[in-house]
């Protein structure tokens, strides 16, 4: 190369005072030059067209095909472990811009303009740890663009434009350790789209459009620690959702839209020291919350429970029962209990009231005093038994959304026969 810099320099002096070339040195011996693609070869070098312009090859496109984009673009360390493609304005990739660099471990390719990927792109990289795609434009991926990565322990995918994921799309990355899915438009997720992620620690899923969550999406992520779901559209969770992240110490639900949540949601976050219930509409918290954990906001209250005695009550049909409510602990202001029913029965909160009644009403001072119901069974005319269920709903204080059910079985009173017409026949 010293000796084209001698010839280079030799024509830059035989430059006139007006920067017009005088005579031009002979570059015949020159069959070819491939450079990687820099700002200060490409400038020194543009004066040389149109002599040179057929022999240099400046663009990364057309370097020698034993180069991935790594090295056209400089960006390989010197041990061949990192790879950082970050904010270098790539467009698109093709399946074999990562060809051997099967020792590479970190692969940084945030703050570019990738809108796909092909889905063969990251085959080969069975020793990659760390990829991260943070800030493209991916709107969807490929399913099997992670297969092969067995070792991976670090996937980022923030502030992309996905809006869903295939199912399968992690199967395979057994060693996953943190993923980030965080500032997507992901409005559903696959029921089994983590499973297969044993060793997960952290998850996060934060700023997107989440509205609900299958009830078993979590299942086998027993290693997790972290979840981070802040800000979607969640209105409700199921009631087993967290089931086995018996691990679990950091759970983060703030600004969704969270109204109350089911009464065991909690029984399982055995470990659970941090809660993130900020700008919901909860009133209260489920009892199974632990005692130690730390919750924001802090003035949540716990929620109240119902208690219905008996637990279930029988009645004749055209006959009468009655069971009683009470609150299992002092409400933070007034409650008011609803009772509804289908056909099948009448009931009354009030017999000293005109007309059937389907309300209580429980203050800070007689919230412990059991307040009785009357159930009427309603005459049918069939020979079978009905089963009817009560629902109760309570409203006020730190009971807002507490629910509780009580079964009534009604007795018939009919025999069953044959009705024969006319009881007698003459032939």
């Amino acid at each position: 190369m010293s000796f084209l810099s001698d010839q280079l320099t030799r024509a830059s002096c035989i430059m006139s005072s007006s920067n017009v070339l005088t005579s031009m040195p002979s570059f015949s011996w020159i069959h070819q030059i491939n450079l990687p693609h820099q700002t200060s070869w490409t400038s020194s070098l543009v004066w040389a067209a149109p002599t040179l312009s057929t022999l240099l090859i400046l663009s990364p496109s057309a370097h020698s095909q034993t180069q991935n984009i790594c090295e056209r673009l400089d960006a390989l360390n010197s041990n061949g472990k990192i790879c950082n493609l970050s904010s270098k304005e790539i467009t698109s990739l093709s399946s074999d811009d990562f060809t051997g660099l099967s020792s590479l471990r970190k692969l940084y390719l945030s703050n570019n303009n990738l809108s796909s990927l092909p889905e063969d792109i990251f085959a080969g990289l069975s020793s990659l740890r760390n990829l991260n795609l943070n800030k493209n434009k991916l709107s969807s991926l490929p399913e099997d663009i992670f297969a092969g990565l067995s070792n991976l322990e670090t996937l980022l995918l923030n502030k992309n434009n996905l809006s869903s994921l295939p199912e399968d799309i992690f199967n395979g990355l057994s060693d996953l350790h943190k993923l980030s899915l965080n500032k997507n438009d992901l409005s559903s997720l696959p029921e089994d789209i983590f499973a297969g992620l044993s060793d997960l620690d952290t998850l996060l899923l934060n700023k997107n459009e989440l509205s609900s969550l299958p009830e078993n999406i979590f299942a086998g992520l027993s290693d997790l620690h972290i979840l981070s779901l802040n800000k979607n559209e969640l209105s409700s969770l199921p009631e087993n959702i967290f089931d086995g992240l018996s691990d679990l110490e950091i759970l983060r639900l703030n600004k969704n839209d969270l109204s109350n949540l089911p009464k065991d949601i909690f029984d399982e976050l055995s470990d659970l020291d941090t809660l993130n219930l900020n700008e919901n509409s909860l009133i209260c918290l489920p009892k199974s919350l632990p005692l130690n954990v730390t919750v924001s906001p802090a003035d949540l209250l716990s929620c109240g429970e119902l208690v219905l005695t008996p637990s279930s009550l029988s009645v004749a049909e055209g006959g009468s029962g009655s069971y009683t409510v009470a609150l299992a602990n002092v409400p933070s202001s007034a409650v008011t209990v609803t009772v509804s029913t289908s056909s099948g029965v009448t009931l009354d909160t009030d017999a000293a009231t005109n007309g059937n009644q389907n309300s209580l009403s429980f203050s800070t001072s007689n919230w412990s005093t059991p307040q009785m119901v009357m159930v009427s069974g309603e005459q049918d005319d069939n020979a079978v038994n009905d089963i009817v269920m009560l629902a109760h709903t309570a409203s006020g204080g730190n009971y807002g959304a507490v629910t509780a059910n009580l079964s009534v079985t009604v007795s018939d009173d009919e025999t069953a026969a044959l009705l024969l017409t006319p009881a007698s026949l003459t032939v």
